[in-house]
């Protein structure tokens, strides 16, 4: 499952690896476009894509093994909601991975306060234990980014 996919980047990679792919975006446009590109997984039941916010998943309990969300944290209104849904749809044992840049970086980009919060690494990690899930870490996939990907496991 990926909550936020926007212009749709990952979801192929997704779609050659999973057996099922669910995208939720805000949406109702980025759904749509979803839904008519990759027409044919839809068709297969191999995916499917829904209209909705982190912190209201339009998905059943327990339903995914792996959730992800890459540069979406920055819109979420409550970082512990989000989570809080994430822990909600994923099965015991399931992954999260949460993807976004950190707040001393995005700080100097001067987004939009009303719709943007920047993140601290430590605020994710929080939000993410206080969910239920184990074990959340930060990595840095590479030196040469300010990338930072936040890890964990569904109790």
């Amino acid at each position: 499952m990926e909550v936020g996919f926007g212009g749709a980047v990952l979801l192929p990679q997704l779609l050659r690896g999973a057996a099922f792919v669910c995208g939720v975006d805000r949406s109702q446009d980025v759904v749509n476009a979803a839904s008519h590109r990759f027409a044919d997984a839809v068709r297969a039941g191999r995916a499917e894509f829904r209209v909705g916010l982190v912190e209201d998943l339009p998905l059943p309990d327990s339903t995914f093994d792996k959730a992800l969300s890459v540069h979406t944290v920055y819109f979420w209104q409550s970082l512990r909601a989000g989570s809080a849904e994430l822990a909600r749809v994923l099965k015991p044992g399931g992954r999260v991975v949460l993807g976004f840049l950190p707040k001393a970086h995005m700080d100097r980009m001067n987004m939009p306060a009303d719709i943007f919060t920047a993140r601290e690494p430590d605020e994710v990690i929080a939000a993410l234990r206080d969910a239920g899930f184990s074990d959340p870490e930060v990595r840095r996939p590479s030196t040469e980014t300010a990338w930072l990907v936040v890890t964990g496991t569904r109790r």
